[in-house]
């Protein structure tokens, strides 16, 4: 009996450990058919990504999807739709959100910009459209976003509630040169203090708190904000050649590493002298399954490990935000959204945009 129970305890041990084996997540690429078209399927397990390409007519399209590990072989069918200009084609599935990627005779382009060539399987998503005017600031459509822009005494906040003041300086300061954005807070130094200072104001995005980070060592306003990592934002001061850690969340400051060396995280951290933090601007890179960019004054995206040049919008000034697979950005007055998946809306006009080119705008 005791025999037959240590049998059957390996023998589900084994099954187990060959159901883990088969169902856990990892790293994969395979090749299968829909419809006559090949199709590569690769997941990138750290990331959380498919990327899913295909060939058609010696051109080679490919879309991102952030989504959990939901098995391989995710495509059900696949669809070429075309008119005399543009081509776009189509991953079809019962498993995740498609949206179409599309050419015209000279480039890849988003759906958003055909005109004319519906697809049954997709159409995008429209949103609620409302309109508040506070003073000179228009609000056309918020959709839970928040919205701070700098107003010279701090920041007006404004979402769907209204808009209020969070004024910080008695003074009128015009410029913000040095605020920064660590996920849902926004970081000030003290305007009040000159050449360096020994506080940040730090702007809670989801609840309107303002609160303070007072300093152990005083930093120069010649610094640069580098980007942010699991939440955690980081700064060179260029004056004393030392970089920080910020903890938004337990609103503390750290030195990070020695005399000598500094960190930059580039999908991996790397080591770097502090020399080079200090005689150039190192910036964090995270690759994500949209990768958003300005060239030539239009808007663009790169999918996760793809080199192919995606247009997205023909006119676009500066990036303020992105988010999975929204962007944010300024064109002349408006700050605008789009998505593969959404219609481009505008979330408000304000004059001063095009007024104030160096003008603080953060969204959250």
């Amino acid at each position: 009996m005791k025999k037959k129970l240590i049998v059957l305890v390996i023998l589900v041990l084994i099954i187990a450990f060959a159901i883990f084996l088969f169902t856990r997540k990892k790293d994969y690429e395979i090749k299968y058919e829909k419809n006559g078209l090949d199709i590569i399927e690769r997941y990138y397990d750290n990331k959380g990504i498919y990327v899913l390409s295909t060939k058609h007519d010696k051109k080679t399209y490919d879309i991102a999807i952030t989504n959990k590990y939901i098995g391989k072989g995710i495509v059900d069918d696949i669809k070429v739709i075309s008119d005399d200009s543009v081509t776009c084609i189509i991953f079809v599935s019962k498993k995740f959100d498609t949206y179409p990627i599309c050419t015209d005779s000279k480039k890849y382009i988003s759906y958003n910009l055909v005109k004319d060539l519906p697809i049954d399987e997709f159409k995008l998503k429209k949103n609620k459209t409302t309109s508040k005017k506070y003073n000179n600031i228009e609000v056309n459509t918020l959709n839970g976003e928040s919205i701070l822009i700098w107003n010279h005494h701090g920041f007006s906040y404004i979402d769907r509630d209204g808009k209020t003041d969070l004024n910080i300086f008695k003074d009128e300061i015009y410029q913000d040169n040095n605020s920064f954005q660590i996920s849902n807070y926004i970081l000030i130094p003290n305007y009040d203090q000159k050449y360096e200072f020994s506080k940040f104001y730090i702007i809670n995005m989801t609840t309107k708190e303002v609160d303070t980070i007072d300093l152990e060592q005083k930093i120069s306003f010649n610094y640069y904000y580098m980007g942010a990592y699991d939440d955690i934002g980081y700064i060179f001061d260029k004056k004393n050649s030392i970089q920080y850690l910020i903890n938004p969340k337990k609103k503390t400051v750290e030195k990070v590493g020695d005399n000598t060396y500094g960190k930059v995280w580039r999908d991996k951290w790397e080591e770097v002298s502090l020399v080079k933090l200090k005689n150039d601007k190192y910036t964090f890179y995270t690759e994500n399954a949209f990768n958003y960019y300005i060239k030539d004054n239009n808007l663009y995206f790169k999918n996760y490990k793809s080199n192919i040049e995606v247009a997205v919008y023909k006119n676009a000034d500066n990036i303020i935000y992105t988010k999975d697979d929204k962007v944010y950005f300024t064109y002349n007055d408006r700050i605008i959204s789009i998505s593969p998946y959404y219609e481009e809306y505008t979330l408000l006009e304000y004059d001063e945009i095009v007024f104030n080119k160096g003008l603080s705008i953060y969204i959250y």
